[in-house]
């Protein structure tokens, strides 16, 4: 069975559902798709940490600890997460960094009401030696300051926004 083919199985009616969010295939249907939405943001995280000479099996563990911690007390779920950990690492090249980084991106698109991503990539940026575009959000980063005091100056703007903006709604979608 093709993988389409499984897709029109699942949703197609039967006589017997009245409620079509609660017909056994639509549950199925919507399990079967977040589990290929979460593979599918498990392996570009794979391909990038790969890039950098690292395997997500081997750091799955303190990975998924990060993301599942974060994902208790903010709105941010683990897809969004391993997006925004792709972007700092493909950009930065420094796993540990983007690691550190990772809370930071958070708080920082929580007050500024931005896109995870984006938000990481700008971060990411920062890390690498282009802060300039920190400014424009009130960060300030001496020159030539190291990742941990660009980390250190975002959070000391934005520290602790994410959780302080999570929406237990949110975070029950997110489990």
């Amino acid at each position: 069975m093709q993988i389409n083919d499984l897709f029109s199985f699942l949703r197609s009616p039967s006589s017997s559902d009245t409620n079509i969010d609660n017909r056994p295939s639509t549950v199925i249907t919507k399990t079967f798709f977040r589990v290929l939405v979460n593979a599918t943001y498990i392996n570009r995280l794979s391909s990038a940490l790969e890039l950098q000479g690292l395997s997500y099996a081997a750091l799955k563990p303190q990975i998924e600890a990060v993301i599942e911690a974060q994902q208790r007390k903010t709105n941010y779920g683990d897809e969004a997460q391993r997006a925004a950990l792709e972007a700092l690492i493909s950009i930065t090249g420094d796993y540990q960094a983007s690691m550190a980084a990772l809370p930071a991106v958070l708080d920082m698109a929580a007050a500024k009401n931005m896109d995870l991503e984006s938000t990481a990539f700008l971060v990411a940026r920062a890390l690498t030696g282009s802060s300039e575009a920190l400014r424009r959000y009130g960060i300030q980063v001496k020159e030539g300051a190291n990742q941990t005091e660009i980390i250190s100056a975002i959070m000391a703007v934005f520290g602790g926004r994410a959780e302080a903006a999570s929406d237990p709604l949110v975070q029950l979608q997110n489990t």
